[in-house]
């Protein structure tokens, strides 16, 4: 009788002497990483990144959303949403299921919300919550809902005995928030602790994709910074108005140029507003009866079509050392204001203050008519004068300047290299200064 071959146990004893080589053994090789899959293994980990500021929020990462950042859908991801619940208790931390927090509740929380994976926070008219020194409501991707009544306004607080300003941050709206974020009849007070990325009682964080955001009807009290904070250019609210403003550590609003053209009538207090950035798109600010303190350059300019910034009659605008308005970049731009005063804002004015309002070449639609351009001039950003000509003047033909009193400026009123200041000079245009209207030929 013959004995069996040993042949086709070969493998397998090998897979037991030499592990190590792992020869037919059913485990898959690893391919070695290449320049490619090292590109893709980092984009991967980039992707997870958050801003530092929320980063450090409570200490812990917030998990960002899914999805196309261009598309600004409101579709979550394909998984469901968690179950929803409701109750006169803290929702989870990190909620990722609707939650409504029910009609008159008192609720003091302790940490923070983090709304997120498309999930809505509904909370009911009468709802009191109470923040501690390091807790705060983000919407990061999904929504929040506040909808109070004039009886019963919902009210966001501070949980000491002894309430102050600044005892909690706030509430914050990232950029991949969904639309219909709603806060109706609320009331916003102690806030604005310098904490967890915090500019403001309510602070809107990057590029909140504009009209997702509605402020109606609401008051900011006792807050230490700034009522309401934003930096970029395209979170405009879908609406913001009847809201007053009482005790503001600093500003009522801080916001961009572009997001201050979405403001409507509010009683602001008398606090002043905060605003500067580039106008991209013909807007018209509103009729404030506090300055517009401009802490940044404006720089009109026609990124599709000619841009116009439109001024309420008889505003106030007030200009830090850096800040000035440029018109006429790019396809053309111009600015409309009457019976307007551009001044500087420093508590103690002097004259070249601030650099003055720039007009290019292709400067379109721009009418200045009635007001006052004082304290500018400053040798800075190409300044000559307060309104310099950045070609000859000639050549800017659609800036029509009358009636507009220069005084307590550096140098003159108007400034063109050729030293011809047009018609904006002639005694028919009504301009007037207490110093030279145009400059002298060198």
């Amino acid at each position: 009788m013959r004995s069996p071959s040993l042949l086709p146990l070969l493998p397998l004893v090998a897979c037991f002497i030499a592990p190590a080589l792992a020869l037919g053994c059913g485990k898959k090789a690893e391919p070695e990483k290449g320049a490619a899959s090292e590109k893709a293994e980092k984009a991967e980990k980039g992707d997870k990144k958050k801003d530092d500021e929320s980063d450090d929020k409570a200490g812990k990462k917030k998990k960002k959303p899914k999805g196309d950042d261009d598309k600004g859908d409101d579709k979550g991801d394909d998984k469901p949403k968690a179950a929803a619940g409701s109750g006169c208790k803290a929702p989870d931390t990190e909620l990722k299921g609707d939650f409504t927090i029910t009609k008159g509740c008192t609720l003091k929380l302790e940490s923070y919300i983090a709304i997120n994976d498309g999930a809505v926070l509904t909370i009911e008219p009468g709802a009191t919550i109470q923040f501690g020194p390091d807790s705060y409501i983000e919407v990061v991707y999904g929504r929040l809902v506040a909808k109070g009544t004039d009886v019963e306004p919902i009210v966001f607080t501070s949980s000491n005995k002894d309430p102050a300003a600044g005892d909690w941050p706030g509430l914050f709206i990232a950029d991949k928030a969904m639309s219909g974020n709603v806060l109706d009849k609320v009331v916003i007070e102690y806030a604005g602790r310098d904490a967890h990325g915090s500019h403001g009682a309510l602070t809107l964080e990057g590029a909140v994709r504009g009209g997702r955001v509605s402020v109606t009807n609401s008051k900011f009290k006792d807050v230490k910074t700034t009522g309401v904070w934003g930096d970029h250019d395209d979170a405009a609210f879908a609406r913001f108005e009847g809201n007053t403003f009482v005790k503001m550590g600093d500003s009522a609003i801080e916001v961009p140029s572009m997001v201050l053209g979405s403001v409507g009538k509010n009683d602001w207090g008398g606090h002043v507003i905060r605003s500067g950035g580039d106008v991209t798109a013909s807007i018209a600010w509103p009729k404030v009866d506090v300055p517009i303190v401009i802490n940044r350059a404006i720089g009109v300019r026609g990124v599709k079509d000619a841009a116009i910034l439109t001024l309420a009659d008889k505003s106030v605008l007030k200009f830090g050392p850096e800040a000035y308005i440029e018109v006429g970049l790019e396809n053309g731009s111009g600015l409309v204001a009457k019976g307007c005063t551009f001044t500087s804002a420093n508590a103690t004015a002097a004259a070249g203050d601030w650099p003055g309002l720039f007009f290019g070449e292709k400067t379109t639609g721009t009418t200045l008519d009635g007001g006052s351009v004082e304290y500018a001039g400053r040798d800075a950003h190409g300044a000559h004068a307060a309104m310099t000509y950045e070609s000859p003047a000639k050549k800017v033909a659609n800036a029509k300047v009358t009636g507009v009193t220069f005084k307590k400026n550096l140098n003159s009123a108007f400034f063109s290299d050729d030293a011809d200041c047009g018609p904006n000079v002639e005694k028919a245009s009504g301009n007037t200064a207490d110093g030279p209207l145009c400059n002298k030929k060198e």
